[in-house]
């Protein structure tokens, strides 16, 4: 198994680490306030890109037909998230 603790992921067996935590709004976040994205390249980062990638076909942009997840970029630079 997997226990999280302190946001990190770490076997059960034998301590190591089994992978990220890190969510995509953490992510986006992170891209602008960290890296100096600017808000379309995080949003192409997190989403249009990032779908294309893993082989979504249903998100990754909002077109007729596909699934949608909102985020607000608030103006202290936090995430308020809708669906």
């Amino acid at each position: 198994g997997v226990t999280v603790k302190d946001a990190v992921a770490r076997l059960d067996s034998n301590g190591a680490l089994a992978g990220s935590t890190l969510t995509m709004d953490t992510a986006f976040l992170n891209l602008i306030n960290k890296f100096g994205f600017s808000i379309p390249e995080a949003v192409a980062a997190t989403s249009t890109r990032a779908s294309h990638k893993a082989g979504l076909h249903d998100v990754g942009s909002i077109s007729v037909g596909k699934k949608a997840d909102f985020i607000e970029l608030t103006a202290d630079r936090k995430i308020r998230s809708f669906s």
